[in-house]
């Protein structure tokens, strides 16, 4: 009898390993069943807007003057971090250390750039008529964002929103291609646009939010924070 209980032991747990597999089987099923066929947002359905980026002719007369106005210089240092106080009629303390001819080039730079721009601006691409909203997201801002998109359609709007994303590794298939659209709004990789310029560029932080409104299809635009809630 006692050469029996291995055999049976084995027996029980190949037999728990195979319900479990196919437990787990179900529920992926029907996890993502559920997430084609029903609306976790009913109220505001799929998504009005297209897709993903085309080519942008603004980037490709853009990129070049951009290139052509970076500063010839080191970038600036701090010295120490500000700290929040009352400053009253004291003059506030220059953490920035940077010599007075690297802010001459710096000066001279921003000048070429925006006399560039006044003399023959890049044309930017939109749809005429459009007035909507914009903003940033990915990675660590994705819950806010959809906490704020929730805040914002229970405000009544229903605005479309473009979210742009820095690069393919923030791309998140569950919520750009079924959260985000039920709730009017749709994923635009901005790595995507300015890769087609063999000018090396990256973006990062608060550099993506002025670039997602240059890069917005729309005319008129609200930026709005991901971790801002319309009331």
């Amino acid at each position: 009898m006692s050469n029996s209980r291995p055999g049976n032991r084995r027996s029980v747990v190949v037999f728990c390993s195979i319900i479990i597999f196919i437990l787990l089987g179900l529920g992926f099923e029907y996890r993502y069943s559920y997430l084609d066929h029903q609306s976790l947002f009913p109220a505001f359905g799929k998504s009005t807007l297209s897709w993903m980026a085309t080519s942008s002719t603004f980037w490709a007369a853009f990129a070049p003057l951009l290139a052509a106005a970076v500063p010839r210089c080191p970038p600036s240092e701090l010295s120490g971090k500000a700290i929040s106080k009352t400053i009253g009629k004291r003059r506030a303390v220059d953490h920035i250390v940077m010599n007075e001819k690297d802010i001459e080039t710096m000066r001279r730079s921003h000048t070429w750039f925006v006399d560039q721009l006044m003399q023959n601006a890049p044309k930017l691409e939109y749809k005429k008529g459009t007035s909507r909203i914009v903003t940033s997201a990915g990675g660590d801002y994705f819950p806010p964002l959809l906490v704020s998109l929730r805040f914002l359609r229970r405000t009544g709007s229903t605005l479309p929103v473009e979210v742009f994303l820095a690069t393919p590794d923030e791309y998140e298939p569950l919520l750009c291609e079924a959260i985000l659209p039920s709730l009017n709004a749709k994923c635009l990789i901005i790595s995507d646009i300015i890769d087609q310029h063999d000018l090396p560029f990256s973006l990062s932080g608060y550099q993506l939010k002025a670039f997602a409104i240059l890069f917005s299809s729309f005319e008129s635009v609200l930026f709005l924070d991901a971790d801002n809630f319309p009331i």
